[in-house]
Parts: C-alpha cells; sequence; structure tokens
C-alpha cells in the first residue's frame, strides 16, 4: 500500500490512498517549531531532518484496516523502508522507539518497540539492519496492559517463521520463558506451546533442538501439554523417549508435522 505525505500546521501525517487521514492538530506536536515527520520520499525527509524535523516524534497512522500511535522509526520498520530507516538513525533516532495498537479479541493495549514490526511478515534482513543500530533482542519487550509480557521468540513462533527463530537463538533468546496468551491472559505458553498448537512444524524442530523444555505428562496422560493442541487437533501419537525428557510425534501427512 502506498503512502503519501500531507502537510498540517506543524505536522506532516501519513495518509492512506483512499484520502483517510487523522485529524490535523492545532499546536506544534512535541517540539515547537520544529515538525514532526511521517513517512515519505527519501529525498522529502532527508530535506525534513535537515531542516530540524524531530525523527522521534509520534504521530497516528493507519495501515490497512490497523491503527497505531508510533514514531516515523515504526512506521519505516513496518514499511520494509531500509534506507529511511538507515536516514532516521543517522538524524539519532531511537533504536528504541515504540509502537502501539489495541489487539486481540479481548482488545488489549499493545505495546513495545519498533523491532516487533519485523516479525509477522519475517522480516529477517530488517532485524538485522535494526541489530546493527543497536536494537535490543531479548527479554520481555512487548507489554500487554502496561505489563512487560512478549518475547520476540514467542512471537516469531506464533507466526511460525522458523528462520527467525533461529536467528533470535542465535542471538541468546530463551526459548523457555513463559507468554500470557493475548486472547486470554489466565493462560500462559511458551513458543514451544504455540508452535505446536499451531502446527508450525520446522518452528517445533528448531526449538527442540535448541533443547526448548518440553513439559512432563499431564498425570491422566495424552502427552505434554506443549503439543496437546496439535495432539486434539490431529490425533498424534505422543510417546516419551529418553527417560521422558524427550517426546516422539507422529502425525498424518496433512498434519506436516513429523518429529
Amino acid at each position: 500500500m502506498k503512502s503519501v505525505l500531507k502537510r498540517y500546521p506543524e505536522t506532516l501525517l501519513i495518509v492512506e490512498e483512499d484520502g483517510h487521514a487523522p485529524a490535523p492538530r492545532r499546536r506544534p506536536v512535541r517540539t515547537a517549531q520544529r515538525p514532526s515527520i511521517g513517512l515519505g520520499r527519501y529525498s522529502e525527509i532527508k530535506r525534513l531532518l535537515d531542516s530540524g524535523a524531530d525523527p522521534n516524534a509520534r504521530l497516528k497512522y493507519k495501515l490497512g484496516p490497523k491503527e497505531f500511535q508510533g514514531s516515523p522509526l515504526t512506521l519505516a520498520v513496518k514499511l520494509d523502508k531500509p534506507n529511511v530507516v538507515r536516514l532516521l538513525f543517522a538524524s539519532r533516532a531511537d533504536p528504541e522507539s515504540t509502537y502501539s495498537m489495541t489487539a486481540g479479541r479481548s482488545q488489549i493495549h499493545w505495546h513495545g518497540p519498533a523491532v516487533c514490526g519485523t516479525v509477522a511478515r519475517g522480516n529477517l534482513s530488517m532485524m538485522r539492519l535494526l541489530v546493527e543500530l543497536e536494537a535490543n533482542l531479548n527479554g520481555r519487550l512487548v507489554s500487554f496492559n502496561g505489563e512487560p509480557n512478549v518475547t520476540l521468540l514467542y512471537d516469531a513462533s506464533y507466526f511460525g517463521h522458523a528462520h527467525l527463530v533461529r536467528y533470535l537463538l542465535q542471538q541468546k533468546g530463551n526459548p523457555d520463558i513463559p507468554v500470557k496468551f493475548q486472547d486470554d491472559m489466565s493462560i500462559t505458553k511458551t513458543p514451544l506451546h504455540i508452535s505446536a498448537s499451531l502446527g508450525h512444524a520446522e518452528v517445533v524442530r528448531v526449538l527442540l533442538a535448541a533443547k526448548a523444555q518440553v513439559s512432563h505428562s499431564a498425570v491422566h496422560g495424552g502427552g505434554p501439554p506443549e503439543l496437546k493442541d496439535a495432539v486434539d487437533g490431529c490425533h498424534v501419537e505422543v510417546r516419551e523417549q529418553g527417560g521422558g525428557r524427550r517426546f516422539g510425534v507422529e502425525m498424518p501427512a496433512w498434519c506436516g508435522l513429523h518429529l
């Protein structure tokens, strides 16, 4: 989706091609006499930055049906504009710049740094660029309703991006951090649990190869909790191996998971 810039007093805002735009502000944004910037053509952004525009200004933008509150950097990351990202960093953009949105059936307030914008599309090249520019990859980077919760490794497992999971493990990501589930905060899941429940076979393999912990079988049988959803959905056999520390899993071919 293409985006263009429109100028309002003291502000440059993203406007989608359908013409939708946030209402103009009457007061200067953040810093008096320094315009905020959205995302447009490289030369236009460079001109604005050279004239003193704030690379860390807060702005609202809309991508598809989803509305975000973020920064020029978070938007450039989500739109996969590496040259703009480098330009913003050269003008002292904050590598931990954040964005937020409303997410999930429970309508939680989701808040995380720019690097999170690489995960849904499996954008490893952008993630590497942000690491080069000193972005942090580890820990509970995403907050739900103000509470630190989600790791990048969990999110990459959720979306089924095995190549991101491998990279994050190489960067010392912890595969065993439990995360509160977005649609039911009373439930916690690990990357192995969420990837198995969604049938992401290659992610499961990568996590097991990295010695992600597998819980002991439930008291009444049925295999480890991490694989319960996969078992229920695909009629899987789960057999303990190696003193219960590993599990052999057999699934029909249509399930796409053979470990």
